[in-house]
């Protein structure tokens, strides 16, 4: 549904694009017989809705570690919106010193030959999914825009080697595809995974595989790893105590891969091998 089909229904769209920045809308993935879609091929997705939100955060296609952006694509809405970022308090941590080596130590740690140290460390929470309502919201400061503005001159860069890396993955699993619920298969330059994601048809497999990967620090993850409803903190009235069987079976048969810039043909190439042999018994 897009923005012209909810304003005829009075509903604001809000689009959550935090994972999506600077991919574009695949018109091939849509059926305009089935979908009330009027689609622009040239269209970014987080600029579909009344407003969108994206994340500069951990793990994000462009992250800064820290803070988020609200694209206002209504008018309507631009003028309310500026009054309460207008209203938000300025934030002055970190420090320019104190951000600079948090930023010096997550990439460095999260190299793939350095990432089990990390995953050892409890406190960062990797791999969690934490829902909270309790939460402040400040502006970015100055140094976390002035970085935000030098990495973004090199985003497509980053964009083009996640591709390759995609495709590499596609090849070296290509021969075993049928045992995967779910291969990603695309060409497309519009779209830049920020991570490689398989469903598995067993979840006992897809844990083998996850544990040795792990072990060898080469930065495979699950996704999410209960269906919403069952999300601690979510209100408990929002799901109408309905189940979900589907996103429960892929919440634990999923494994996602990593794209980013550290990883190596070999990083892949040992990836892939591991997840062969676990799935074709060698």
């Amino acid at each position: 549904m897009c923005r012209c089909s909810t304003r005829k229904k009075g509903v604001i769209l809000v689009e959550d694009a935090a994972q999506a920045f600077g991919n574009k809308i695949l018109l091939n993935s849509f059926s305009r017989n089935t979908h009330d879609l009027s689609l622009n091929a040239n269209q970014y997705l987080g600029s579909f809705g009344d407003i969108g939100i994206f994340s500069f955060g951990r793990g994000k296609p462009l992250s800064f570690l820290i803070g988020g952006a609200v694209l206002v694509n209504n008018p309507e809405f631009e003028e309310a919106i500026n009054k309460e970022y207008e209203l938000l308090p300025s934030e002055t941590d970190p420090s320019f010193f104190r951000y600079l080596l948090i930023l010096l130590v997550y990439f460095n740690f999260f190299h793939p030959n350095l990432y089990w140290i990390p995953q050892r460390l409890p406190w960062l929470k990797l791999g969690e999914t934490i829902f909270s309502l309790v939460f402040e919201v400040r502006r970015l400061n100055s140094f976390v825009l002035e970085l935000g503005n030098n990495l973004i001159l090199d985003f497509e860069k980053v964009r083009r080697k996640r591709r390759e890396l995609a495709k590499v993955y596609q090849e070296k699993l290509a021969k075993i595809k049928e045992e995967f619920i779910y291969f990603p298969e695309f060409n497309e330059e519009a779209l830049s995974l920020l991570r490689f994601p398989l469903v598995l048809r067993s979840a006992e497999k897809r844990e083998r595989i996850l544990d040795t990967l792990r072990m060898r620090g080469l930065g495979a993850t699950g996704m999410y790893p209960v269906p919403l409803n069952e999300q601690q903190g979510i209100p408990k009235g929002l799901f109408d105590a309905e189940s979900y069987p589907n996103a429960k079976r892929v919440s634990r048969s999923i494994l996602t891969l990593p794209l980013h810039e550290h990883v190596k043909i070999e990083d892949i190439k040992l990836i892939c091998q591991v997840i062969e042999n676990n799935l074709l018994g060698f």
